[in-house]
């Protein structure tokens, strides 16, 4: 089949594409069949931001021994008649970083959603730094310190990537300076671009409330 496709799920276009032209802020920066555009060192640094980075692995097993800060003891909710998790528990500790793996369907969002307070478990007991949160509203939930950041990247289009990402901390109190720009540093592509408009960066032409970052 002959055609176009534009994408920036490299995934997708590799598995389906024969030639590929990569463009970055309007400029062709590489062009060519997939393995030669997949090692181009102007793609990975538009993509990664560069390619100097540790990807050693942490030891295996290696736990925090810090607070526990998330505690889910056999969680079951869904949607009407339908239960989706079945008696989930997750712990969460100080330092850790859990990551939740499933096929479409499986049941992730679900289970974030019911975290975040988003939806109403039907059993079991989530608990933030040692108080149970299960029965709060999601507002509530959330000036804790427990968020849902969601997959749709709302931004607030007329304002700077920067104060997009400042107004994700709107209901802390303890905000340092500089602590916004100091995040942005750490993604190298946006960080020179913090002062754009959050409706023109790659991936902010979502019209809509943005989810607490």
């Amino acid at each position: 089949v002959d055609g176009v496709l534009i994408e920036h799920d490299l995934g997708a276009v590799m598995g389906i594409s024969d030639q590929l032209v990569v463009v970055d802020a309007g400029r062709r920066i590489a062009c060519g069949a997939r393995e030669s555009v997949r090692s181009d060192k102007a793609v990975i640094a538009a993509y990664l931001g560069g390619a100097d980075f540790d990807t050693r692995p942490r030891a295996p097993g290696g736990r925090s021994g810090g607070q526990e800060l998330l505690a889910v003891n056999h969680l079951v909710a869904g949607y009407g008649a339908a239960t989706v998790l079945k008696r989930v528990d997750l712990r969460l500790g100080q330092g850790e970083l859990v990551a939740v793996l499933g096929a479409n369907g499986a049941g992730k969002s679900t289970l974030m959603r019911s975290l975040s307070g988003l939806l109403r478990p039907v059993e079991g007991s989530v608990m933030f730094v040692g108080q149970s949160i299960g029965d709060l509203a999601a507002h509530r939930i959330a000036r804790q310190g427990l968020v849902l950041v969601p997959e749709g990247r709302q931004v607030f289009p007329e304002l700077s990537v920067l104060d997009n990402v400042r107004l994700g901390a709107y209901s802390r109190r303890d905000v340092q300076p500089g602590e916004a720009e100091a995040m942005l540093g750490r993604v190298a592509k946006t960080a020179r671009r913090e002062a754009q408009r959050g409706g023109g960066a790659r991936g902010g032409r979502t019209h809509a409330a943005p989810g607490t970052a």
